[in-house]
């Protein structure tokens, strides 16, 4: 996901990892958990993003910002 990229509802955000699972091997690791100034959930995450055949397409360190409403996701930013 490419940053300042702004997802809403959870079929939407859902729909996305789904897509991201299917076409790439990614693994996004939590090193750090916060809430912010917004009341939004936001996590620093270690992503690296494979290609099915191994190969590293991306490796670097993004947050995620997820805003909840009736306990589900209802928008995720990549900041």
């Amino acid at each position: 996901m490419i940053e300042g990229t702004r997802l809403h509802g959870h079929d939407v955000v859902r729909a996305y990892w789904e897509r991201q699972f299917e076409s790439t091997d990614p693994h996004v690791e939590p090193t750090a958990i916060a809430i912010d100034d917004e009341g939004r959930v936001v996590v620093d995450v270690y992503q690296v993003l494979r290609a099915k055949d191994g190969t590293v397409l991306d490796a670097r360190m993004v947050q995620h910002a997820y805003t909840f409403r009736n306990g589900l996701v209802a928008r995720m930013d990549v900041l």
